[in-house]
């Protein structure tokens, strides 16, 4: 019996050594979980954080997608109105023309006026004045 028991007891060691390499490796591995799931778990706080950021950035583009689409309208309107504005001054530097002619037109026949009434009274001042004796 001594050698049965001698070799059970070297099996039992060698039983209790792959033991305890299990355990070490168990103990090594569950670290490595430990460290995974740690590493897991930011991994998912920084895809909700990106997530977050991606939703206000995409909120934030349709803003302003909506802003360019109101300046561009706006923009539109303006340019409108500046062809208007453009055409009516057009329209009024026309008038302007026309008008200066009309006063020059006028001026002219003022002119024109007071030219024959200045003839007219100076030949009237001959009719009346006495004849000049040389």
């Amino acid at each position: 019996m001594d050698l049965a028991h001698n070799k059970t007891l070297e099996i039992n060691k060698v039983l209790r050594d792959e033991l305890n390499s299990e355990v070490n490796i168990n103990i090594l591995n569950e670290k490595k979980i430990r460290k995974y799931l740690y590493k897991l778990e930011q991994c998912n706080k920084t895809i909700s954080f990106q997530d977050s950021t991606i939703i206000a950035q995409k909120s934030e583009i349709q803003e302003l997608k909506s802003q360019v689409l109101n300046l561009k309208k706006l923009l539109r309107i303006a340019l409108e109105d500046v062809k208007k504005k453009e055409s009516y001054i057009l329209y009024l530097e026309q008038e302007l023309i026309n008008l200066e002619d009309e006063i020059n037109r006028l001026k002219t026949r003022i002119h024109e006026i007071c030219s024959h009434r200045n003839i007219l009274e100076d030949n009237t001042d001959m009719t009346q004045r006495p004849p000049q004796l040389y």
